[in-house]
């Protein structure tokens, strides 16, 4: 991001410059090779412009795709929550019918064996 941040430093400089050479240069005859020059400038500034939007575009489309990539391993994960829930639920409802079984044979364990 540092680059891009420099890159949109320069582009700002180079065209403020060109702003500047512009407001207070009058055309002459014999100042074409300032204009020629800040044309270039201005050229290769719009070139850089162009690769920088391209860049963000990508890094745009990289960020949504890992966006939507950890949407569905989400939607897998509270998938598999509510699965272990729905055990745990089942195991607490067998756990307690178990313990209502003990506590029925818990007197009779006491008495000891009839004969």
């Amino acid at each position: 991001m540092s680059e891009i941040n420099e890159l949109q430093a320069r582009m700002a400089d180079a065209l403020s410059r060109i702003d500047t050479a512009l407001a207070n240069h009058r055309p002459q005859p014999d100042n074409s090779n300032l204009i020629d020059a800040l044309k270039e400038q201005l050229e290769e500034e719009r070139v850089v412009t162009a690769q920088l939007e391209e860049r963000i575009k990508a890094l745009h489309e990289k960020e949504q795709q890992l966006i939507e990539e950890h949407a569905s391993e989400i939607s897998a994960l509270r998938s598999e929550l509510e699965d272990a829930r729905a055990v745990a639920e089942n195991a607490t409802a067998m756990r307690d019918e178990i313990d209502a079984i003990l506590a029925d044979l818990k007197p009779q364990l006491a008495e000891g064996p009839h004969a």
